[in-house]
This record gives structure tokens, sequence and C-alpha cells, in this order.
């Protein structure tokens, strides 16, 4: 968003997957350490290494399981137990075999330091709704088509006043912004609903090339 309000000339269109402006104060953050070492979750490793070596082998003699010491991990980052599952489910947590080795690896897509210098550099700030309004005013120059997509009403991060805020924001510029949902969608809308999501960004870019 920041890149195309600074650089409209190279963007053919702008595509935002869930995420509104809303202003969000770092008490708003539903995850954050349990132990509130701020130091502890920047530095946290997303590269998870080896956890077993393989299917029903102990570790040195460490019968936790995988998913306990992944729960384990993350649960001290505040985030719910639960999750984690799904997070393998999905592949937000990646599993591979090690070549030439009975080990397994493990890959995090979820990064609490991202999630903290979010809160930390964005969400408490206005930057969301004054990028969006200098977005609205270049309708003169500019007048790349913008995509709002929204996973299911249940599950999205996105504030319903905060999705209405800039489609108005745009109409009253008279800059068009197309608002895409996704049912059973969660925030990750490219993996929960991947096809849904690929058939849409295939016809933006298609479209976005006729131009």
């Amino acid at each position: 968003m920041s890149y195309a309000e600074r650089y409209p000339q190279f963007v053919k269109a702008l595509v935002i997957e869930d995420m509104d402006i809303r202003v969000r104060p770092m008490e708003m953050n539903m995850f954050r350490s349990k132990s509130n070492n701020r130091d502890a979750t920047i530095s946290f490793e997303r590269d998870l290494g080896v956890l077993s070596r393989g299917e029903g082998n102990d570790h040195d003699g460490d019968s936790t399981s995988d998913e306990e010491k992944l729960i384990e991990i993350f649960v001290a980052e505040g985030y719910p137990q639960e999750s984690v599952g799904k997070w393998l489910k999905e592949g937000r947590i990646d599993k591979q075999k090690q070549p030439s080795s009975s080990s397994f690896y493990y890959f995090s897509e979820v990064n609490p330091a991202f999630r903290l210098l979010c809160y930390e550099q964005f969400f408490i700030t206005d930057h969301g709704e004054q990028t969006w309004l200098k977005l609205a005013k270049q309708s003169k120059h500019y007048n790349f088509p913008i995509h709002v997509m929204v996973a299911d009403q249940d599950k999205t991060v996105c504030d319903e006043e905060s999705i209405w805020l800039m489609k108005n924001m745009m109409k009253n510029d008279d800059r068009f912004m197309v608002l895409h949902r996704y049912k059973g969608a969660t925030h990750s809308i490219h993996n929960s609903s991947m096809k849904e999501f690929l058939g849409d960004l295939r016809t933006i870019i298609h479209t976005a090339s006729l131009g």
C-alpha cells in the first residue's frame, strides 16, 4: 500500500489481503509473549530446526511429541495451543524430512517478531489512513484498480466499519475499490481459500496486463 502510494507510476493494480486502516494500540494485540520479553520475541527464530529423529523415535531420550514441543514454543509467545495443530495442517508450520536422515525439520511462516513490529511501527499510528487518503487523491493522475480481499466475517482481522470507510474514501475521490469476500477463509486467504484467491488474482493480473 505504501509502495503504491509512493510509486504509483509503477503500479497496475493494488491487491490488499485482509487488512484495513484502523488504528490498533498494543493493548489490542491478543498474542503477546507470556514473559513480556520484547527482545526474545524480536529474536524469534522461524527456523525451528530438528525436533525429532523420525516418527516414533525419541530425540535424546525425550518422548515429548513434535506437536507438544511446537505448542510450548508458540504458547510462550502468547498463541493459543489449538492454533499449532491447525498451522501444521495448513502448512504454515512446514515439516520437511532431512536429506539422508530420519529427522524432521520445521520452518514457521508464523512470525511473532513481525506481528510485534507491525503493532509498534504501523498499527498504533494513523499511517494506514493517511496512506489510503493519499492513494484516493491520486485518482486524477493514476487510477489503477484497488482490490481489497476480506476473509470470512468470523475469521477476518478486518473491522467492518474500517472497510466501509476505505470504500467511501475512494468513492469520494471518484476512485473505484473492489471488495472481495471469501466465505470460510481465515486471515491468510491465500492458504485457506487458495483456489478462489488464485482465481481472482489471475483475473486481476490479466485485466491489468490489458491496460
